[in-house]
């Protein structure tokens, strides 16, 4: 069984994940963020072209 993985977020309390778990919302944070970076280019790219 994978060790967990503790860490602190603010004032708030500790949360344990396991390895899987913790890669698992890595990946989420990671496609939110190439999510928010693509959203922007078009976003950018409506503002200045298609006007």
């Amino acid at each position: 069984m994978p060790s967990p993985t503790s860490t602190t977020r603010g004032d708030e309390g500790t949360v344990e994940l396991s390895a899987a778990t913790g890669r698992s919302v890595l990946d989420i944070y990671a496609g939110t963020i190439a999510d928010q970076t693509a959203l922007r280019a078009a976003q950018d790219y409506n503002k200045n072209i298609c006007k």
